[in-house]
């Protein structure tokens, strides 16, 4: 059986490290030289958390302008992600606030999108592609943590409840 990939979409305004985080965790390799993102960029790689495979998708984004989005192919990426993404990884600046601002916007910009959709769709807007999360699970007195494997470097994705 072959699942479609985890899509994680990394968010945030310029120079923020939303490259520097995703070569850390695919590669841990950090590198302090900084090099602006244009363009969409797709990494791939797979998860192994003891019992199953999981194939993972990281959209690394440039930081989306608010000029009327001109570039239609960054409008295209940004509706893409807005609207197929699983998680959204977003990123700032904690000595910058103008970033932390930028995210919030993103943010109200992708709960704006995921409910427009959800009323048309009629489809729950935060689709999650293995299991859908249960508040009562949370209050469960049985409290399972499995840590999750990047696949050949044993780099510890995080716990999952």
């Amino acid at each position: 059986m072959c699942d479609q990939p985890i899509q994680i979409a990394v968010l945030g305004d310029k120079s923020v490290g939303k490259t520097a985080i995703i070569r850390q965790w695919l590669c841990n390799d950090f590198s302090t030289l900084y090099s602006e993102t244009n363009l969409a960029t797709y990494h791939f790689t797979s998860l192994f958390n003891g019992h199953r495979l999981f194939h993972i998708r990281i959209i690394d984004t440039p930081r989306f302008d608010d000029t009327n989005n001109t570039d239609p192919q960054q409008e295209w990426v940004r509706m893409y992600c807005f609207r197929r993404a699983h998680l959204f990884l977003l990123v700032f600046d904690i000595n910058r606030e103008e970033t932390f601002n930028y995210i919030k916007q993103i943010y109200r910009e992708i709960v704006r999108v995921r409910l427009g959709s959800n009323y048309n769709n009629h489809q729950h807007p935060y689709p999650h592609p293995h299991q859908p999360h249960h508040p009562a699970h949370h209050q469960s007195h049985h409290h399972h943590h499995h840590h999750h494997y990047l696949v050949g470097d044993e780099v510890v994705f995080g716990p999952v409840a």
